[in-house]
């Protein structure tokens, strides 16, 4: 009990909000709500061989697999969530 309190307190202070919209959190441990993480652009090439990915690097070096799970554009919630990473 005494330790949800203090968790409440310290969420008034440092909210857990979410990295793509800005919405608050309630669970500290996710960075995502569940609809910015549902909007995710999935490529399912992890599925497939002889992906995308894997046909980029054909001929430049060798590779067992490749694949990217997510679609990346521009502007989009994909790079932000990368600019986070990387900054």
């Amino acid at each position: 009990m005494l330790q949800k309190i203090a968790s409440s307190f310290s969420h008034m202070f440092y909210p857990h909000v979410c990295r793509g919209c800005g919405t608050d959190i309630i669970d500290a441990h996710h960075l995502l709500c569940f609809h910015c993480l549902a909007g995710l652009p999935l490529t399912q090439f992890a599925a497939h061989e002889f992906n995308p990915v894997e046909k980029t690097f054909w001929g430049r070096i060798q590779v067992a697999s490749a694949m990217s799970l997510l679609y990346f554009t521009p502007a989009s919630l994909v790079q932000q969530i990368i600019h986070q990473l990387k900054y």
